[in-house]
């Protein structure tokens, strides 16, 4: 129970590497160089996302309840990503112009 019907297919293959290994948070910075997308990549990413899950609650199949498990599951994955995606860029911006920040 509470199982994918198959767990080899995401409902988006696009984050299949986020979902291997160890899903601690310190390794998302990993995730996101094997990805090698950047915050605005995964920013269109989690929003087809969110319209694949209102289309599917529109048109009846989020009733599947194992459906609605995975994309709510890659959903939450992916805004985590887009997280430290984003902040990720934004310190290493700022650390090209200004100098690394130290203390």
């Amino acid at each position: 129970m509470g199982r994918d019907p198959n767990p080899e297919m995401l409902a988006s293959p696009i984050l299949a590497l986020a979902f291997s290994g160890d899903p601690s948070p310190m390794l998302f910075r990993k995730h996101i160089e094997e990805l090698d997308m950047t915050a605005a990549e995964v920013r269109s990413h989690l929003i087809k996302l969110q319209a694949e899950r209102a289309l599917a609650v529109d048109t009846g199949v989020a009733e599947s309840a194992l459906y609605l498990a995975d994309i709510d599951e890659e959903l939450e994955v992916c805004r985590e990503l887009y997280t430290w995606s984003a902040v990720t860029e934004i310190a290493t911006l700022r650390a090209e112009m200004f100098g690394p920040q130290t203390g």
